[in-house]
């Protein structure tokens, strides 16, 4: 949730060992944020650009920046919000906390974690009657992140509660999805909304970089008649469908840095060549017969229209596959792959056929 500076500004993230660490915290990310503080220093770009965080799971960090903005700028909050956010604090793993309140142990805290929510509002509202000031002391976009934690805080409370209550484990896999995806969309809606009134109502892209389960089209993806819904679909209803772009990136075969298993320690681990007949594999020949270390191709507009051939092979249920955090070649196609139709998933797709792990030397060193 920081601007783009450089890699001093990462290492407290790269000092929290939080599964799956490596995402965050890696060779890439700290060439990105080097480029882009420098990108941002340019005096053409009067805008600067930001690189914000919108995911659930880190609920300690966001306690502690909703509590740190309050202990600076609401001090007479200060004590009922601590109070608030005692219970949770006194675990050691959001985990153990769903569990705890699955097995009646403590009381689910979610009216504590959404009375936060409703503090800050009510603050934010106070502040903006002396508006000059608000601005003048930068508190604007301060307030801006601490309530967007204290959101995501009253999300990790469900997800985790969800997670840990296994009474009817298969509504509640598809819930706790749903969950997290909409706090997405909620975070992308808020923070469109805040630059638009920091920026006196001019429009911002919003480039979201997210798994293909959660940017392409559930409609095109065999999880929508479980009662999925994701991230894409989420977009086009509140943004248009024409105000959303959806690019899917896919992989023939390389190395890819995983977990063997949720919440393990990664590794770089070889990834297998794509199934014979899943998209990948198709994207793979066309790659080959071009002489191509890689290939784009485009799904929709009128180019994609002249090109019935690929429109045929593509417009067609077929398995992809789809790795995350964790990954188990020796059951693959069990694990890691579902029927999606690629036209219909995504507007463009770009496939890798060569792919290389995240590295992570060099950030672990200066940690």
């Amino acid at each position: 949730d920081s601007l783009g500076q450089d890699m001093k500004t990462m290492l407290p993230l790269c000092h929290d060992s939080r599964f799956p660490a490596w995402m965050w915290c890696n060779d890439s990310m700290q060439e990105f944020v080097s480029w882009l503080q420098e990108y941002n220093s340019n005096d053409d770009h009067t805008k600067p650009t930001f690189l914000l965080g919108m995911d659930i799971f880190g609920i300690f960090e966001s306690i502690k920046g909703v509590v740190e903005y309050v202990q600076k700028y609401a001090e007479n909050e200060h004590q009922v919000v601590s109070a608030y956010y005692k219970t949770l604090q006194s675990f050691d793993d959001p985990k153990a906390y769903g569990k705890a309140v699955a097995d009646n142990l403590v009381e689910s805290q979610e009216h504590n974690v959404r009375n936060v929510v409703k503090i800050l509002g009510r603050h934010g509202k106070k502040l903006q009657r002396h508006d000059a000031f608000f601005k003048a002391q930068q508190q604007e976009q301060e307030l801006f992140y601490a309530i967007q934690n204290a959101r995501a805080v009253d999300a990790a409370e469900r997800h985790f509660r969800l997670l840990m209550n296994h009474r009817d484990e298969q509504k509640n896999v598809v819930e706790i999805w749903n969950l997290r995806d909409e706090a997405f969309i909620h975070n992308i809606q808020e923070t469109a909304a805040f630059l638009r009134q920091k920026e006196n109502n001019t429009g911002r892209t919003v480039v979201v970089w997210a798994h293909n389960s959660h940017v392409g089209n559930v409609e095109a993806m065999d999880y929508a008649p479980r009662g999925y819904t994701n991230l894409c679909q989420l977009c086009r209803q509140a943004f248009g469908n024409n105000n959303v772009y959806s690019i899917g990136m896919t992989a023939y075969e390389g190395t890819v840095r995983a977990s063997r298993e949720w919440g393990g320690p990664d590794k770089a681990m070889k990834l297998t060549p794509a199934f014979e007949g899943s998209h990948e594999y198709l994207l793979h020949v066309i790659a080959k017969n071009h002489r191509e270390s890689g290939i784009g191709v485009s799904l929709t507009g009128s180019r994609m229209q002249r090109m019935t051939a690929a429109q045929e092979l593509f417009n067609t249920e077929r398995v992809e596959r789809f790795v995350g955090a964790s990954y188990t070649p020796e059951t693959e196609l069990q694990s890691h792959y579902n029927v999606c139709n690629l036209s219909r998933q995504f507007d463009f797709v770009i496939q890798v056929d060569q792919t290389t792990a995240l590295r992570v030397d060099s950030v672990r060193r200066v940690v």
